[in-house]
């Protein structure tokens, strides 16, 4: 999906990622979307095998002829559906759909981004690289690897920096850079009852630490830092285990068994419920594509669905 335009790399949304969203509900309002926001949903309603609706935390009820989710399939049909509603074999697989997650996430705040020592304007061709990896080797990733897999934060993290200010001026001050960081590894839980509490301010060091070397004096332009681990994504954004793409993108796990066999078809056991969130073929990443696939699968089925009772 990075090589959809035949470069390679990922592309960049003037105003940052939430523009897609803004977009999209700009797009909706057009023909009458309407959009609730602060209104957690509790429970997925369902009667005799159909979808009716969602319940919000609140217990305001809102009546539907189908429901799309892009919760991830976890939350979905272990905490939204009461499991009475559901085979027990699609139970069993969601049970062991695997979640793990050692990634992590900085957003910095920065005077100047990385001056990176290798590289050369001039000789490149290009003003600044907006992605990099940092990443020596494949020993330094399987011992970046090894702490976490041990219960500990990796002592020499890979990193990926990326500055989106170099090409959009709008999400910082004038002069001033933002600069996000992906990285590998940390674990959901560390070792020895240890808390990130107290721990993240010396993951944070590492990776800085990591980025000085290959950018001299970085650390020394940050004006503010905030590291999101495995349990702060799983809280903020509901990604399981922190898991960014809602599970593994393994073997087992992707194209017809993605999030289960036989259910790999954005539809679920409910009839009108479907999903299209990262939990669905092809998995994660701002592709749409999920989405858009749901989206078709419930074009099919519109005029069979049965249109909810009145209460």
């Amino acid at each position: 999906m990075g090589e959809h335009q035949g470069a390679g790399g990922w592309g960049f949304v003037r105003g940052g990622m939430g523009a897609i969203t803004a977009a999209i509900a700009r797009s909706g309002a057009r023909f009458g979307m309407e959009i609730v926001t602060q209104a957690p949903v509790a429970e997925v309603l369902v009667s005799a095998g159909r979808v009716t609706g969602v319940r919000t935390a609140d217990g305001r009820d809102f009546r539907a002829r189908a429901v799309a989710s892009n919760a991830a399939a976890t939350t979905l049909f272990r905490r939204l559906i009461a499991p009475e509603h559901l085979p027990a074999e699609l139970l069993r697989e969601i049970d062991t759909f695997r979640t793990f997650s050692t990634a992590f996430k900085m957003n910095v705040a920065a005077h100047q981004p990385p001056r990176y020592r290798a590289f050369d304007a001039a000789r490149q061709g290009f003003r600044y690289p907006t992605y990099v990896h940092i990443a020596p080797g494949i020993d330094y990733l399987e011992r970046a690897y090894d702490d976490a897999k041990y219960g500990w934060y990796s002592r020499k993290p890979f990193v990926t920096p990326v500055v989106p200010t170099i090409v959009d001026d709008s999400l910082a001050p004038a002069g001033k850079h933002v600069i996000n960081i992906f990285g590998g590894h940390a674990p959901y839980k560390l070792r020895d009852g240890a808390s990130w509490a107290d721990e993240k301010r010396n993951l944070t060091k590492a990776v800085l630490d990591v980025i000085d070397e290959m950018a001299p004096g970085f650390s020394g332009q940050v004006i503010e830092a905030e590291t999101l681990v495995a349990p702060d994504l799983e809280a903020i954004v509901g990604l399981p285990q922190g898991h960014i793409f809602h599970g593994e993108l393994s073997a087992d796990q992707l194209f017809w068994q993605r999030p289960a066999p036989h259910w790999a078809d954005y539809r679920t056991p409910i009839t009108g419920l479907y999903q299209c969130g990262s939990s669905t073929h092809p998995g994660g990443g701002v592709s749409g594509i999920p989405g858009h696939n749901a989206a078709r699968e419930i074009a099919k089925d519109w005029k069979r669905l049965q249109a909810p009772r009145a209460l």
